[in-house]
């Protein structure tokens, strides 16, 4: 059980590849100059756009708005007014985070479940707090109200939301004593070069190994005995993956041989055997080369032929959904995938975007272009 830690006032809440996967949005674990860094992490619920050492961030597209094709990139994209230049940057809907070119973290927005690390008890900040202990990042991953970071010696620390055993420890804290909450080492992980997360789960990818802890490992039990989802757990079939994303509901894979294979990380998430017990591949082809999840579906991008999309077997009456090709511009037949409402392809420094009606009716229509800062 996760303990819960009361203050005095009582109670009062898409893409990770290995440095060998050539995926712009990548970034390897080793002191990198910022300028020559650029980085997008987008969701339905927002994204931010690392470039040149500076962040703009935004909120996602307004889902009352029907028909047309909605921007992935807010019209209200705004700086974050960091006090140094970044080297790495993810950010939701309310809350977001950055590493500075010296390692340390800094955070904004939403504190709600202390998810600025800064020991804070303000309900959110628009001025970025740096994260407490934390000096030597490499690379920062956010969900709505918890991030975690990979660190210089391949250690991770996570903070914020615990409620799914998500940041590795066995702490839970109330919204109401959020200022307890600080980064902390999550047990077993070594030489992690990148982290995922979902609002549930969390994983750290390293050169030979990966570690999951969280919701997806009570999913993924199996038939063997239960596993303690606060700690670290080795997934093994995860080992040699190329690349791995993780959604709302669904997680995806890139296997050593180039194939995708997805996984439940919440008990109403994607149909898929344990994890754990090996990666099954869904959907053709054994080229894929680089991946991202959202809440509805997922993409892939295909060696010299373009960008796959498909919905998630959970939305699908049956589990072999045919894979939807997406059509992307000429200018964009290989670009990389990423999900906003609707999949997004990155070529440099443009995005075209589908709307979220995609997923259901893949439509001929144009995707809406969107350049980046």
């Amino acid at each position: 059980m996760i303990g819960l830690v009361l203050g005095a006032l009582g109670l009062a809440l898409v893409a990770c590849g290995r440095p060998v996967v050539p995926a712009p949005a990548a970034l390897a674990a080793t002191r990198l100059n910022s300028s020559s860094v650029q980085r997008l992490s987008l969701s339905a619920s927002g994204g931010c756009w690392l470039r040149d050492g500076r962040v703009w961030c935004w909120n996602g597209p307004n889902r009352e708005l029907e028909g047309g094709v909605q921007p992935a990139v807010s019209s209200s994209l705004r700086a974050i007014a960091l006090p140094a230049a970044a080297r790495d940057a993810a950010g939701t809907r309310r809350f977001g985070c950055a590493v500075l070119a010296s390692g340390a973290v800094h955070c904004w927005g939403d504190n709600t479940w202390g998810q600025l690390g800064a020991a804070s008890r303000a309900l959110e900040s628009e001025l970025p707090l740096a994260a407490l202990g934390v000096d030597d990042a490499t690379s920062i991953a956010v969900a709505s109200d918890h991030a975690c970071a990979a660190l210089a010696d391949g250690s991770v620390a996570c903070w914020g939301n615990n409620t799914f055993g998500q940041c590795g420890h066995d702490r839970e804290y109330a919204p109401a004593v959020r200022e307890l909450v600080r980064p902390e080492r999550v047990e077993g992980v070594r030489d992690a070069q990148r982290v995922v997360v979902s609002a549930s789960s969390s994983c750290a990818l390293g050169e030979r190994d990966t570690w999951c802890w969280g919701e997806l490992l009570r999913v993924n039990d199996g038939s063997g005995p239960a596993t303690d989802r606060t700690r670290a757990t080795r997934i093994a079939p995860l080992a040699h993956a190329r690349a791995l994303a993780l959604g709302s509901e669904c997680g995806c894979a890139i296997s050593a041989e180039g194939n995708v294979a997805c996984f439940a990380l919440t008990m109403h998430g994607c149909p898929s055997p344990d994890v754990r017990a090996g990666l099954e591949p869904r959907f053709g082809g054994t080229d894929a080369r680089a991946l991202a999840v959202g809440d509805r579906g997922a993409c892939a991008q295909r060696g010299g032929s373009g960008v796959d999309c498909w919905l998630h077997p959970s939305r699908e009456p049956t589990l072999d959904a045919p894979a939807v090709r997406a059509r992307p511009l000429a200018s964009t037949a290989t670009g990389v995938p990423a999900i906003a409402d609707g999949p997004c392809i990155l070529d440099g420094q443009h995005l075209d975007c589908w709307n979220g009606g995609f997923w259901d009716e893949p439509s001929a229509a144009a995707p809406l272009r969107i350049r980046l800062p």
